[in-house]
């Protein structure tokens, strides 16, 4: 299974950082912008935490995921669906 997922959607922060820790994966979250959605792309790493986080206007966001510590992580405990 790959270490990290990039999701092309208008999703909130919650559902993406529970799945992150659920899966032991990173991933990256590219949300469209106004009017009508609020921007604000994000990535958070396979222990949930937000990583970076873009603002409401368009910008590039970048994000430097650490596969090697989501591989030890995965190593130690396995995949969290599983336990």
């Amino acid at each position: 299974m790959a270490g990290l997922t990039v999701i092309a959607n208008s999703v909130g922060d919650g559902a993406s950082r529970g799945r992150a820790f659920e899966t032991v994966t990173g991933i990256a979250v590219a949300n469209y912008r106004g009017p009508r959605y609020d921007g604000h792309s994000f990535a958070v790493d396979a222990t949930g935490r937000i990583i970076a986080m873009a603002v409401a206007k368009p910008e590039l966001l970048l994000a430097t995921f650490d596969l090697a510590a989501t591989r030890r992580t995965r190593a130690r405990i396995g995949f969290r669906g599983q336990m």
